[in-house]
């Protein structure tokens, strides 16, 4: 199981982005041939222009190793904004 139908699996509701299209859809089709698709939304986005509008309890940051242009720092800065109070964010590197 992945991590986005393990996450929908126990609960979450999961906002899932990525650059790509073929990666968003990538993205939603585990949980949705777990029958959990009512509890993710697969969104396409591209860091340096746009970020998720809601606001998040959790925010879990993969794959910010791909060999692009992309300075890390601000990337993430509109993530942080984009917390509930007593949100987490957790970047994960190495996968």
């Amino acid at each position: 199981m992945d991590r986005y139908s393990s996450l929908t699996g126990q609960g979450w509701q999961v906002t899932a982005t990525g650059i790509s299209a073929v990666a968003v859809e990538r993205i939603a089709a585990p949980s949705r041939s777990h029958g959990r698709g009512d509890r993710i939304t697969a969104v396409q986005h591209d860091l340096h222009r746009s970020f998720p509008p809601d606001r998040f309890d959790l925010i879990v940051a993969h794959y910010l190793h791909i060999p692009c242009d992309l300075d890390r720092v601000p990337a993430l800065r509109p993530a942080a904004r984009a917390l509930r109070p007593g949100g987490r964010s957790a970047p994960v590197a190495g996968l």
